[in-house]
């Protein structure tokens, strides 16, 4: 007897027919997934499906404005981002969700919240972002590009069709932030690198860093004043630091502070 695959059930109703049960939500994924096979082959022959989640009502009819006056882009719903957003996702089924969450704290949630209810979906965040990290994190996250929300729109079209080709992309704006973070991160890795501390020594470090005396420190390391104001000046050799308050600035710089 030839069973049925694992996860889909047979049964032979009255009429003769087989129905299998199972398979119909893998359908809606392959559909998606055929779709955007050929929009990236045929690129302006079939409009890109949207779904813009933006707190600001005067923001959503703006992007309903641009795209609308296109016939590459088709927007299917424009809702506020809240619990509901990533429902109209699951509902919809768009190719590219363009959403704003600067002003969300739980901003890797919402984010993975769109992927998770419809993993055919590329996630564009057009954002005011504070820094570059928050760029970075809301790569991590599953977004497929940022943009900042102070450029041209003509860059959340841009950022939309890389998104269904699979591509990544960051707005010249954010690319730049980005590519100076990265560097700031290398300058200070090679700085750790280069100035190596003992334990002691960062033990002091940290307590200068928490604006301790000599004698506090001494103290909370069970150390004589002696022997911490040695470690201090070999921390000033270290660090090229002419007084306590150089040694700190530099610390922070050492730790990422």
């Amino acid at each position: 007897m030839v069973r049925p695959p694992s996860g889909v059930s047979t049964r032979r109703p009255p009429h003769g027919q087989v129905e299998v049960a199972g398979i119909e939500p893998r359908l809606g994924e392959i559909f998606a997934f055929a779709r955007r096979v050929l929009q990236s082959v045929f690129e302006g022959v079939f409009a890109v499906r949207l779904v813009i989640v933006d707190d600001e009502p005067v923001a959503r009819l703006g992007f309903q404005a641009f795209f609308g006056n296109r016939g590459d882009f088709e927007v299917v719903a424009a809702v506020p981002c809240n619990a509901d957003a990533a429902g109209v996702v699951a509902e919809q089924r768009p190719d590219v969700v363009i959403v704003d969450v600067a002003n969300r704290e739980d901003r890797r949630a919402v984010i993975a919240s769109f992927r998770h209810k419809w993993r055919s979906t590329a996630v564009v965040v057009c954002s005011c972002l504070a820094n570059s990290n928050a760029a970075i994190a809301a790569l991590d996250a599953g977004a497929s590009a940022v943009v900042s929300k102070a450029g041209d729109l003509e860059n959340v079209a841009i950022a939309a069709q890389r998104a269904i080709r699979g591509d990544n992309y960051l707005d010249p704006d954010v690319a730049s932030a980005v590519v100076s973070q990265m560097r700031a991160d290398e300058a200070r890795r090679k700085q750790r690198v280069a100035i190596a501390l003992s334990h002691r020594e960062e033990q002091v470090v940290r307590g200068l860093l928490k604006g301790g005396t000599n004698k506090e420190i001494a103290n909370s390391l069970n150390l004589s004043e002696k022997t911490v104001k040695y470690y201090v000046g070999n921390l000033k050799d270290k660090f090229n630091a002419k007084n306590r308050l150089e040694i700190v600035i530099s610390a922070r710089d050492h730790f990422g502070a």
